[in-house]
């Protein structure tokens, strides 16, 4: 009786506890949020008062550190981090091309956040404002992507000090090897992959590269930097044999601000500070009070017109593809719910005339990436035109193939037609330290999926043949899509990943387009005279708030093995260190 009596009690005091823990909780959360807003607010009226003051800059001064994001804005975010819609960015520029006020543009190029392609599509807008403006690039130290965006400006400097070093080197790549360390650990990965190319997860059972992923790796370093050589070549007027020499010996490595300008590299050494002086301070507005200051002049200029103009709807599906979690509509991934949503917005639009899909993904789930390609395929009642950023590969090509035009840039990484499981096992790891595991079933391969059980060679085939099955229907997306014969796409299938050029001779996309580029084709088949771009998003303030704080943890350690058991199109976009 004594022991029900303390259990009572005990239980009365855990809810109590839990209840008081879980109030505390959400009015920290409540007060957060409310704080957000206030200081939103507050910045929003900052903005409005500081509008109200006559233009006196004829410079804009651009920090290539701060976040350009293409995916829907974080509010969080957005009020505590410098960031700004990569859409934004693309079309201020186009401002100030148009704006007779303004002189040239100052960019701070160190840590600069723009992928290759982002750099190849602003670089081509930063160009034909430099045929009107002086375009300063500034760095402290220059690494290729850095460089190759500086090249597209008309004047490019660093501080006249031997410390202020560059490392202008070739594309090179590490990739660590963990087989040595599972084994010692008492782990065993099984990889199921489709596709000799195909080299996620290789290494996790490999002590070293595999000939074909080393032959695929290396045509895409050489191809990259081809590129390099050839954007800088054109932009700084250099001989691209000389160019290349001066790589090649490693005399670009490490090397001072003195060195690149008697090659020819940076055209002064100046300090920021007295550079910024000499122009004055009240000259140079920074690129978002820019914004402000545009907006609110477009508001009283633009906004009637601009609502009766026909629209485009624009979609972007950035980051890896997964089949809705307990993470719900999570908006830092690609996610079935997310796709469907933004796509019924924009065919139940009538006011929408086409849809550029942006995708900028390195794949995942194989069953999320077909849902959300049959979803595009069978709802379709207007053009659709891909769009490819950074990269879109496997799961992220397989979402492309939707479209009715695909285009690429020069840097854009796309195929990897091929499938891949990983199944780890710790079986070993669990006997070692003592855990023992009973296993019940009532069918042969009722513990297909364990991660507890050694793989047997029954579990293997039937995984094999699963994922035969889906490599071939991957396969027949493609020449549908693409208009090509299985055989053909066999032969450039298999895991095999290309840059924009080589995917188009080969027929995976339609044309070298950048993001402007593939606007205005849209446009012109659609005989569209004048029009305007609307992003299609959605913005929910708890999305924002979970996933600034992390509120929730995405999986439990054994979830977040077991989320590699299923069927995977995803490319392993190994780092390109530069």
């Amino acid at each position: 009786m004594m022991k029900k009596i303390l259990n009572a009690i005990l239980t009365l005091i855990l809810f109590v506890i839990k209840e008081v823990a879980s109030f505390c909780i959400k009015m920290i959360l409540l007060l957060f949020v409310l704080t957000i807003v206030f200081v939103g607010i507050m910045k929003y009226q900052a903005g409005k008062e500081e509008i109200r003051y006559s233009k006196d800059y004829t410079y804009i001064e651009i920090d290539m550190g701060m976040q350009f994001v293409e995916t829907s804005p974080n509010l969080i975010k957005e009020i505590l981090e410098p960031s700004l819609s990569y859409w934004n960015f693309n079309e201020l520029l186009k401002e100030v091309e148009k704006d007779q006020e303004i002189e040239g543009l100052i960019f701070n190029v160190d840590g600069i956040t723009l992928n290759l392609a982002q750099i190849e599509e602003v670089g081509k807008i930063i160009k034909r404002i430099s045929k009107k403006k002086k375009i300063h690039m500034y760095s402290t130290s220059f690494d290729k992507n850095s460089y190759m965006f500086a090249s597209y400006g008309t004047e490019i400097f660093m501080p006249p000090a031997e410390s202020a070093t560059s490392n202008l080197t070739g594309y090179n790549i590490e990739i660590p090897y963990y087989k040595r360390l599972l084994e010692k650990l008492l782990i065993d990965i099984n990889v199921i992959s489709i596709g000799e190319y195909k080299s996620f997860g290789e290494n996790l059972t490999r002590n070293k590269m595999s000939q074909a992923s080393e032959e695929n790796t290396r045509t895409l370093l050489n191809g990259k930097y081809s590129l390099f050589l050839e954007r800088v070549s054109k932009g700084r007027k250099i001989k691209i044999e000389t160019l290349g020499l001066e790589i090649e010996k490693g005399n670009f490595a490490l090397a001072t601000p003195f060195y690149l300008k008697e090659k020819g590299i940076i055209d002064k050494c100046e300090y920021y500070y007295n550079f910024i002086k000499k122009i004055g301070k009240k000259n140079i507005v920074g690129i978002k009070e820019y914004e402000k200051k545009l907006l609110s002049r477009r508001e009283m200029k633009l906004v009637n017109r601009e609502n009766n103009l026909k629209k485009l709807g624009l979609i972007v599906l950035s980051g890896e593809i997964n089949e809705d979690s307990i993470l719900g509509k999570d908006e830092k991934k690609i996610t079935v719910s997310n796709a469907i949503e933004l796509f019924d917005i924009a065919f139940n639009d009538n006011s929408i005339e086409g849809i550029i899909l942006r995708i900028d993904s390195p794949g995942g789930s194989a069953l999320a990436s077909e849902l959300i390609q049959n979803m595009i395929l069978t709802n379709k009642n207007k053009p659709v035109y891909v769009s490819i950023g950074s990269v879109a590969a496997s799961g992220g090509y397989y979402i492309a193939t939707a479209g009715d035009k695909i285009y690429l840039n020069k840097e854009s990484v796309t195929g990897s037609i091929g499938v891949v499981s990983i199944i780890p096992d710790i079986s070993k790891l669990l006997n070692k330290i003592g855990i023992d595991n009973t296993v019940l079933k009532n069918s042969e391969l009722g513990d297909v999926y364990s991660l507890k059980q050694p793989m047997t060679e029954i579990r293997r085939e039937k995984l094999i043949q699963s994922n035969l099955k889906v490599y071939e229907e991957f396969k027949s997306r493609v020449a549908v899509s693409r208009k090509l014969t299985i055989e053909n796409v066999e032969k450039i299938s298999k895991g095999r990943v290309y840059l924009g050029k080589e995917a188009v001779k080969i027929g995976l996309a339609d044309g070298i387009l950048d993001y402007e580029g593939v606007v205005k084709k849209l446009a012109t088949d659609l005989s569209l005279q004048e029009y305007r771009v609307e992003r299609i998003q959605r913005q929910n303030i708890g999305i924002n708030v979970k996933n600034y704080l992390n509120v929730y943890p995405s999986f439990k350690l054994n979830e977040n093995l077991e989320k590699f058991n299923k069927t995977l199109f995803l490319y392993n976009p190994k780092k390109l260190y530069f």
